[in-house]
């Protein structure tokens, strides 16, 4: 049965009829960043990167990358993608956790080309020494047996000497410029606050290695509470603080969605800071779940079970559900959503008109980025098909804690209507569209200024 037919199959029989349809009707008629083309970083700036770290010593990376009967063509464009970093404080520890030699093989066949970046051989349980941080950059570590993407990490890190480390997929590779611009927004943050964020993350895109051509760039928005809480949009690249990680640890029973419950764990515990570049490259082949996201369905339940724990140890009744796209969650809050979320400081939905969005959720300068989607459209990424944190909510529709009704009467001019409905036959057209937004727009730097969150439900849909 041809693949395409095979898994419309399956998203019929998981998800019905009509969401299918609305489903393949976007994918028809929307292209989105169809004509993205990955930009290498120009001669002029890897001069000036490498001209620029050679004199750093500090931040220092060990990037931890578990194998296992890894192909033998990823491996070496991992490697080789290493081998061009513009920054040189990096190491890679390479678990292997194979049955055969098929990893190691590989391993020493490179280093014997390339042998200015051979570090050393160990054996699970062994020492690895004093040596400095330098000497060698691509370490080789055997593991007594394969216990599972999580454990096989974990043991990587008593072999890591790095300040930082990072996460790599065996088959995924980074930009030549990937770890200069983690240290450098690592240094520019440690002289700004004296202090250093928890952890860092960057945009990706995808790699076809049969076409050699990069697609569907994942811009990510800075860190985003609730966008976490519905997808794991971190994701790669990832740096941590060595401490915090060897302190949190990946664990077994996430395997798939291991580092999902990292991240959410570790968001707890300092600054996030998002490099709003495209640093990694996620390849796409038949067993990967970039290329075919039903090919792990086990990681999706991992991750609704991280979500889930998440809550839980933030005694925050909710139940947590799968929607239409995989890897995708809805946080379904139990009662009153203020009473559990002492965070929020208020909610909203998509304003519509003749079955599109027009409004809602907005950028602090005024702008709804999904302007112009169906009401049922999921977006670019499926970003517009789940709740996150906005920075500005259109006061038509927004909803408040009631101990801010005042603000609302103050700043907009206009009595609060607790029926978003009867507001917007009351107040639609009260106001022209740019005063509502520059009025929602004070409202919600208001609401927002002792940190409280603002929150964005794309399931709840008004009408003007």
């Amino acid at each position: 049965m041809n693949s395409a037919i095979y898994k419309t199959l399956n998203y019929i029989k998981k998800n019905g009829v009509k969401p299918t349809a609305e489903t393949i009707y976007e994918r028809l008629t929307q292209a989105y960043d169809k004509n993205y083309s990955y930009e290498f970083p120009s001669a002029v700036e890897v001069s000036a990167q490498r001209e620029t770290s050679c004199v750093w010593e500090k931040p220092c990376f060990s990037i931890l990358v578990p194998c296992y009967e890894t192909d033998n063509g990823f491996l070496v464009k991992l490697l080789d993608a290493l081998a061009k970093q513009t920054y040189g404080g990096w190491e890679v520890i390479l678990a292997d956790a194979s049955k055969t030699s098929k990893v190691e093989s590989t391993v020493k066949a490179y280093l014997k080309a390339n042998p200015g970046m051979a570090g050393h051989s160990w054996q699970q349980g062994e020492d690895r020494g004093e040596d400095a941080f330098q000497k060698g950059k691509v370490h080789y570590l055997k593991l007594t047996s394969n216990e599972g993407i999580s454990e096989n990490t974990n043991a990587a890190l008593p072999y890591a000497k790095g300040d930082w480390i990072g996460l790599l997929d065996h088959d995924d590779f980074l930009t030549e410029d990937a770890v200069f611009e983690m240290a450098d927004a690592i240094r520019i943050y440690q002289e700004e606050t004296g202090t250093d964020p928890a952890f860092c993350y960057s945009d990706e895109d995808k790699y076809d290695p049969d076409s050699d051509t990069y697609f569907e760039p994942n811009h990510k928005p800075d860190f985003n509470r609730d966008f976490l809480l519905s997808n794991n949009y971190i994701c790669h690249f990832l740096v941590m603080q060595r401490d915090l990680f060897a302190k949190l640890l990946l664990r077994r029973e996430y395997d798939g969605a291991q580092d999902f419950d990292l991240v959410l764990r570790a968001s707890d515990h300092g600054k996030v800071l998002h490099i709003s570049k495209v640093l990694y490259h996620w390849t796409c082949h038949k067993s990967s779940t970039a290329a075919n996201p039903a090919s792990k369905l086990y990681a999706y339940e991992a991750g609704k079970r991280a979500v889930v724990d998440y809550l839980r140890t933030h005694d925050i009744q909710a139940e947590v559900e799968h929607t239409r796209h995989l890897g995708f969650y809805e946080v379904v809050y139990q009662g009153d959503l203020f009473l559990q979320r002492k965070d929020i400081a208020a909610y909203g939905g998509s304003l519509l008109k003749r079955g599109k969005i027009i409004s809602g959720f907005l950028t602090a300068e005024g702008i709804c980025p999904y302007a112009g989607l169906r009401s049922f459209f999921s977006g670019p990424g499926n970003k517009a098909s789940v709740m996150q944190n906005a920075q500005v909510l259109d006061a038509r529709v927004i909803v408040l804690r009631e101990e801010d009704i005042h603000l609302y009467e103050e700043m907009i001019g206009l009595d609060y209507i607790p029926d978003v409905q009867t507001r917007l036959r009351t107040y639609g057209k009260t106001l022209s569209e740019e005063e509502w937004i520059l009025r929602s727009r004070r409202l919600s730097a208001e609401l927002t200024k002792e940190g409280k969150l603002l929150l964005w439900i794309p399931s709840i849909q008004n009408s003007l």
